[in-house]
């Protein structure tokens, strides 16, 4: 890898966890890649709430694939290639409608 070239785009849920997420950060950071080079393979909520944690570089989406797990919440703007994370108290799925009425269905 190329140190300020290359990105790392390690998945948070396919890396057992935020904690085992955090310690790949850190193992890159000993070896002298900066945490700016991490951009979370993940496409939904989990990796932009990832990337606003640990300060990374940023994330990929793909907001209409894998519906209704993909994307953001629905009032969520992208501009400029950024977006930005909620102030909405949770963890994001609330301001998904289509996805909470999907949860709504299971719990019903």
């Amino acid at each position: 890898m190329r140190r300020g070239l290359d990105i790392f785009q390690m998945d948070p849920g396919l890396s057992y966890g935020v904690t085992e997420y955090a310690k790949m950060i850190v193992e890159m950071e000993t070896r002298g890649f900066d945490r700016g080079q991490a951009f979370p393979h993940s496409g939904q909520l989990i990796g932009l709430h990832v990337v606003a944690g640990l300060g990374l570089g940023g994330c990929e989406v793909y907001p209409d694939v894998f519906h209704p797990m993909g994307g953001f919440t629905d009032d969520a703007k992208v501009e400029h290639g950024s977006v930005h994370v909620p102030d909405a108290p949770g963890f994001g799925f609330e301001g998904k409608s289509d996805l909470i009425n999907e949860f709504s269905k299971l719990l019903s």
